[in-house]
């Protein structure tokens, strides 16, 4: 987190702000307001940002998304509004659909549960449409549906999209993602009342993967 601090400086950025910072809540208000004059047709069809600097910009913002997310929670909202803000002007990177994804996160965490899942929603046909962003799928799932959708959708469906987010995972070799979208898949299918038989086998399968993991990294 530090690391990426002083790379973030280097490059002329701000460095994130807190959680009640006055300027970053009019920012987030002033950015909620230019997604809701945006049509989802419109955000989906933005350019393509090929300028490498920026792409290489935007990835370190979702690197330390992730870590913020898990260690200062308070500067998640200041990151989201960085990673929007140059998706917004500069159009999308391989790493854009998490924008949406901790932004509406954001959005849904603060009571404003149709915006953040319509952003939820964008996040997820933004990394089917873009080749580029394919190997986010997985992470991009995880987020939509276990920070936003679970506010809106069924918990059997939930379950579902995270077996996909597994699925997905598999394929593309993100075996973190994977297992982790596997084990709310299975929490989620045991709420929701699904056969215990079929919960028993999913747990099975779960607990060999994590041995093999487990191996691997010995």
């Amino acid at each position: 987190m530090e690391s990426i601090f002083v790379i973030l400086i280097k490059l002329g950025e701000d460095p994130p702000r807190a959680k009640g910072d006055l300027t970053l809540k009019a920012e987030f208000e002033a950015l909620n307001k230019l997604l809701q004059d945006r049509s989802d047709e419109s955000l989906l069809n933005m350019q393509q940002a090929n300028d490498k600097k920026l792409v290489t910009l935007h990835r370190l913002y979702a690197d330390l998304a992730h870590v913020v997310h898990f260690t200062k929670p308070g500067l998640i909202g200041s990151v989201a509004c960085r990673m929007i803000e140059l998706t917004m002007k500069n159009g999308i990177t391989p790493t854009a659909p998490l924008s949406f994804a901790y932004h509406g996160e954001m959005l849904a965490s603060t009571g404003k549960i149709e915006e953040g899942c319509r952003l939820g929603r964008l996040a997820l046909k933004m990394v089917e449409k873009n080749p580029s962003s394919s190997k986010y799928k997985p992470l991009v799932i995880l987020l939509c549906h276990q920070t936003i959708l679970w506010y809106a959708e069924p918990l059997q469906s939930t379950a579902q999209a995270h077996q996909a987010g597994y699925k997905a995972g598999q394929q593309l070799g993100d075996f973190l993602y994977s297992i982790w979208n596997l084990q709310l898949s299975i929490t989620l299918e045991y709420l929701s009342g699904q056969n215990l038989f079929t919960i028993q086998s999913a747990c099975k399968d779960y607990i060999e993967k994590r041995l093999a993991e487990k191996q691997q990294n010995l």
